[in-house]
């Protein structure tokens, strides 16, 4: 597999482990009753998160 496609895969694969992560954690918080400030750095994070694996996606289908 030739190197760009393998760092592609890899820096994918890290940004959906992140954002599983994320979830993870933010639905942990919703059952343990957090809400407003004590979510909002997950919640930007995760949003920030996204966006990074969306250009990424949309970088390599051009």
């Amino acid at each position: 597999m030739p190197d760009d496609r393998r760092r592609y895969r890899n820096e994918v694969e890290r940004l959906l482990e992140r954002i599983r992560v994320l979830v993870g954690d933010l639905q942990l918080s919703a059952v343990r009753g957090l809400k407003g400030p004590a979510l909002s750095d997950k919640k930007k994070e995760l949003k920030q998160t996204r966006r990074e694996l969306a250009a990424l996606v949309a970088a390599s289908s051009h």
